[in-house]
């Protein structure tokens, strides 16, 4: 049906949800195109089938997902979006050096920085890395998260972030 609406193709389809991927070669507008799709699927199916009214993701409340102790502070479900100000290719083929968190904020990354379970992006080649995006990912490490990218150093490993190097 998704292919049918919109030529939409989904990494995994299940009786009761719908795996997509999306990449930093999406743009706005292919995003856009996608929630016009399940829109009108949605729009098409109001009614039937006992469909649930959808929350805004913002509405949804905060969460612990600590493993084994206390966090020092709940993770957001969604982490903080950091502002793109490079193409990402451009990003990632730039001449960079790994910072520690503190040093990173207000540099452009070059690396993807993820938090697993369930494996998102925090940050991307080509974003600006904000206070509150390290803030999250200090908040992961001392949730017991694995923050996975390519800048741990020393035997204490101490996240870093590779960056663009000014």
């Amino acid at each position: 049906m998704l292919w049918e609406k919109g030529k939409v193709v989904p990494e995994m389809v299940g009786p009761d949800y719908v795996l997509l991927m999306v990449t930093g070669a999406d743009t706005s507008s292919s995003l856009e195109a996608v929630a016009r799709v399940f829109q009108g699927i949605s729009d098409e199916y109001v009614g039937l089938h006992n469909a649930k009214e959808c929350l805004p993701v913002d509405s949804y409340p905060e969460i612990s997902v600590c493993q084994g102790g206390p966090c020092s502070k709940p993770l957001r479900q969604e982490p903080p979006r950091a502002e793109a100000v490079m193409p990402l290719s451009q990003a990632f083929y730039s001449r960079g050096r790994d910072f520690s968190l503190k040093e990173a904020v207000g540099k452009i990354s070059c690396d993807t920085v993820l938090i697993y379970p369930p494996g998102s992006p925090v940050i991307v080649p080509g974003e600006r890395i904000g206070e509150e995006v390290v803030e999250y990912l200090s908040a992961a490490v001392d949730c017991g998260l694995e923050v996975l990218g390519r800048g741990y150093s020393g035997h204490q490993r101490e996240l870093r972030i590779f960056c663009v190097q000014p």
